[in-house]
């Protein structure tokens, strides 16, 4: 597979998102993954066909995620 760098996105993030108290921030989570949806969709929109992915649990895994739906 040749990787064209104009055409490729890498993605990173925090594994889990927490409040300070340490429990899970589900709201937070939410927002974020209805931004990442319009954002995957704007870069691909922009000609963007190549996703790179640590494979993490958390942010990574949801931009994942937003490729198979």
């Amino acid at each position: 597979m040749e990787i064209i760098k104009e055409k490729t996105v890498a993605f990173t993030g925090n594994r889990t998102l927490t409040t300070s108290t340490g429990h899970p921030d589900n709201n937070l989570e939410n927002v974020i993954r209805t931004e990442l949806y319009y954002v995957l969709e704007e870069l691909y929109q922009e000609g963007k066909n190549t996703f790179l992915s640590g494979m993490a649990i958390g942010f990574v895994g949801w931009q994942q995620r937003q490729f198979l739906i």
